[in-house]
């Protein structure tokens, strides 16, 4: 036996399950049929095989499921229920890592040919004989579906309505799941094209932003240069001795006080042509006098600006 008769002669179902305690869980099922040799023939026992939540540190439970036709014979292996207790699933629970769900339907195989687990249903024709070989296994052919919990009750109404109360609730579960990925499916696209519509503004704001930050640095090495500059001229001025104030309001040699004095003069022409120009025009004045002193003033503010010029341009000041 390898995987890939395995696959052939069960199919995967989801079910759901009602334990003794009232508990319900949803399991996956392996259902169909074990070819099983007795005798020199061959034999497709029907079985359900349940994979617990826990698997693989549980071991599957494995029911023999007869049809209508068949009756479950007990046997070391297998009670009345249908129910099979092989030897390996002792070796399952000791050491888990180690086990294998192949292994076991090996397991089971050795059983059912030592022991066919199944025998036909007795008639009036004749006694009891074990079941006949049925065709290989089909999606209906091991019989109608029975609650996993207890395989040889009669169907429980109660159990019947839990099942479809719990696929309900999955079926409906499923279909909000299914919409909400639907809706995010949506959302995503959405946003996807939106971020491919705003790469080239991306792009451009880049761009941009780089172009910026070179005439920031530009800005920065002329700012750092102009700092640099202004603290090298504050340590110059730092260095230089301090000024004499006497220089700085007082001539210091006869030239300079003459320059003073003829700057200090025609200043003071030049207040008083002022005045006679306001007296003229209030009639305090005559215009014939105003004419003379005018005259006059302005030949002396004339010789003094030109000796306070020629004082300056011996000095050598500009």
């Amino acid at each position: 036996m390898d995987r890939g008769m395995v696959q052939r002669w069960l199919r995967q179902v989801l079910e759901p399950v009602a334990y003794d305690d009232g508990r319900a869980a949803l399991l996956l099922l392996l259902d169909g049929t074990l070819p099983a040799e007795y005798g020199g023939v061959v034999y497709y026992i029907p079985v359900h095989i349940w994979i617990p939540r826990a698997y693989p540190r549980e071991a599957p439970t494995v029911y023999v499921m007869p049809t209508k036709d068949m009756l479950v014979r007990r046997s070391a292996y297998v009670d009345p229920s249908g129910r099979v207790y092989a030897e390996y699933m002792q070796q399952w629970e000791r050491k888990p890592e180690g086990a294998d769900i192949l292994d076991l339907l090996r397991a089971c195989q050795g059983h059912f040919g030592q022991e066919p687990p199944v025998v036909a249903k007795p008639t009036a024709a004749g006694p009891s004989q074990v079941a006949a070989q049925p065709p290989p296994a089909t999606a209906g052919s091991a019989g109608s579906p029975r609650p996993a919990a207890q395989p040889a009750r009669p169907p429980n109404p109660e159990l019947a309505a839990l099942h479809d109360a719990v696929y309900t609730k999955f079926r409906t579960r499923r279909d909000e799941l299914r919409h909400s990925v639907s809706q995010a499916n949506a959302q995503l696209r959405v946003l996807l094209d939106d971020l491919e519509r705003g790469q080239p503004a991306i792009q451009d704001e880049m761009q941009r932003l780089e172009a910026v930050q070179a005439v920031c640095n530009t800005r920065t090495h002329q700012l750092n240069d102009t700092m640099q500059a202004a603290q090298s001229r504050a340590h110059e001025l730092q260095l230089r001795p301090e000024p004499n104030v006497d220089e700085m309001f007082a001539a210091t040699n006869l030239v300079e006080n003459q320059l003073v004095q003829l700057v200090a003069e025609d200043h003071a022409i030049e207040d008083t042509l002022y005045q006679l120009g306001r007296a003229l025009h209030a009639e305090q004045l005559s215009l014939d006098r105003f004419i003379k002193q005018t005259r006059m003033l302005s030949r002396e503010q004339f010789l003094r600006r030109a000796l306070a010029k020629k004082i300056v341009h011996s000095l050598g000041w500009t």
